[in-house]
């Protein structure tokens, strides 16, 4: 965890807490108080300066424009998870469709070399010919539309 997170999650805790205590207080004995409008402002402080210090706001003639540069890290993060999994999804796809290949080639070698029945092999066959495989050009324009979200 780097210094900005921890930073980021103590005022936040601090912050709340703050708040909290001022309002439980408030609960309890209806009494406010100086006390309580110190804990509230710095409560506040604390929880406002831990989130603005993410966030960067830019007001200008085209509109408004924010950016959450904590989300920004996570989008990537996770944009970046993606491509891995895509990837490792594509080798197996693959890896799989070499097997099935292979085990289909098998069946007929076995089928002519007649070491098994037809109705055998054929009983082996339609299991592994109708099994679900990986299909590539769906999953390159699901990562395609998921980076266009980005």
């Amino acid at each position: 965890m780097d210094i900005q997170t921890a930073t980021f999650i103590v005022g936040l805790i601090l912050g709340t807490l703050a708040v909290g205590s001022a309002c439980y207080v408030w609960v309890l004995h209806r009494a406010f108080g100086v006390g309580g409008g110190s804990l509230s402002v710095v409560g506040f402080a604390l929880v406002g300066l831990s989130i603005w210090s993410s966030v960067k706001i830019q007001v200008s003639e085209g509109g408004l424009q924010a950016e959450f540069q904590r989300l920004s890290r996570q989008v990537q993060a996770v944009a970046q998870a993606n491509e891995t999994v895509t990837q490792e999804v594509k080798k197996i796809g693959e890896t799989t469709e070499i097997g099935k290949r292979q085990f289909v080639e098998l069946t007929r070698v076995l089928e002519a070399q007649q070491v098994a029945k037809p109705n055998q092999l054929e009983n082996i066959r339609r299991p592994i010919l109708t099994a679900p495989t990986v299909d590539v050009k769906r999953l390159d324009k699901a990562t395609r539309d998921a980076m266009r979200v980005r």
